[in-house]
């Protein structure tokens, strides 16, 4: 009888040995291949391998280093979430709906776009108002009933410059920016982290429609 007990023991320890050294092999594995199919759900263009634009690596102007990260599918969120720390985020949010109100062929969808730009960032109960003068909001309501192609360019270039000058140099020294250039590690995770906001969406359709120019 003790021998048969004995016996019972060890093929049941031997038992549990294996299938915790199995559970212990999947967890590894989990940990190994997690960041690489954390990236799963998120767009191709995530996805794909980091190159610097060509304008950061050679210090062009400010004007074309943001054109190039308003381009990149991976930079344009970074920058996107930068803004967002110093509470700037609803500029480059105008400058892409701008962008997709150009676009509209259909008149009436157009129109629709320019009331609810309108509505969004040139209200004054709006959360995300941006700064604009009178006269050129004046001239934006006296023609969005002809809702022209160019009825936001002013303001557009305005908030471009906005960006360019007062908000690309911080983001060059920020230390995410350095960081996420540099090391593969530090990229994974935030691509892995990024919550698909409408405004992330956004950039992301921007992106894929307007490759990176090399």
């Amino acid at each position: 009888i003790v021998v048969r007990v004995f016996f019972v023991s060890t093929k049941l320890c031997t038992t549990h040995t294996q299938y915790f050294a199995r559970n212990h092999k999947k967890k590894n594995r989990k940990k190994k291949n997690g960041m690489g199919s954390c990236l799963s759900s998120q767009p191709a263009s995530l996805k794909e391998d980091f190159v610097l634009p060509p304008s950061l690596q050679n210090q062009n102007s400010n004007r074309e280093q943001l054109l190039e990260i308003i381009k990149h599918p991976q930079l344009s969120i970074l920058f996107h979430k930068y803004l967002k720390t110093i509470f700037s985020n609803e500029t480059l949010s105008f400058f892409m709906d701008v962008e997709e109100y150009r676009d509209i062929v259909d008149m009436p969808a157009r129109k629709a776009k320019a009331h609810q730009i309108i509505s969004k960032y040139l209200s004054r109960d709006s959360d995300t108002e941006i700064s604009v003068s009178s006269e050129d909001l004046d001239k934006i309501k006296a023609n969005v009933a002809t809702a022209p192609k160019e009825l936001f360019n002013k303001v557009q270039g305005t908030v471009f410059l906005t960006l360019v000058d007062d908000c690309l140099p911080s983001f060059f020294q920020w230390e995410l920016y350095n960081s996420f250039i540099t090391d593969p590690i530090t990229r994974k995770v935030f691509l892995c982290g990024i919550r698909r906001t409408q405004s992330v969406n956004q950039l992301i359709r921007y992106t894929e429609k307007q490759p990176i120019t090399t």
